[in-house]
């Protein structure tokens, strides 16, 4: 079956006026049938949650230029393939045992992440495969200015780039 070679739109240069950087995150467990139990709807590379899926958000916010995400694009022409690797490295400047307890917790399960940059856009990543918990680290730090706190990476492989969430701010 021949694949799409169409190129639907032209680009031109923006204003300057995007900004780099997470706002905040929203996580929760995974749910590979979201779509069919009618708690989102996906269209156009967007999504939007209704019912149960609006539910069970759990926030972290980003202190200021601190937290990434990134979804890098493999081929494979020969063996047919694509993957997106989805990551976001979410930082948290304080080591709590609360924080402690939840980043424990999320070790070793499947979560869906959802990313505000800060131009306002929203995207999810973990969508079809779930992201999980793939590196974290507590530390002290040396001088006084040094960071006291976590470091965590939330890792997906997709078959596409992270969907355009419509509806974040009512998770």
């Amino acid at each position: 079956m021949p694949c799409s070679n169409s190129i639907t739109s032209s680009f031109t240069i923006d204003c300057l006026d995007s900004n780099g950087g997470v706002a905040e995150i929203k996580v929760r467990a995974y749910d590979a049938n979201l779509v069919t139990n009618g708690y989102a709807t996906v269209t156009s590379g967007q999504i939007t949650f209704a019912g149960s899926g609006l539910t069970d958000w759990y926030l972290f916010e980003c202190a200021q230029e601190t937290s990434i995400a990134n979804s890098d694009g493999a081929t494979d022409r020969a063996n047919g393939t694509t993957v997106h690797t989805q990551t976001i490295t979410y930082i948290n400047n304080k080591l709590k045992i609360s924080f402690r307890n939840t980043l424990n917790s999320m070790h070793g399960m499947l979560v869906h992440v959802a990313v505000k940059d800060n131009n306002g856009n929203a995207w999810l990543y973990g969508y079809s495969r779930g992201c999980i918990v793939s590196a974290s680290s507590a530390t002290t730090g040396t001088s006084f200015t040094d960071r006291n706190g976590y470091s965590v990476t939330f890792t997906g492989r997709e078959s596409a780039m992270p969907l355009n969430i419509t509806n974040y701010d009512n998770l």
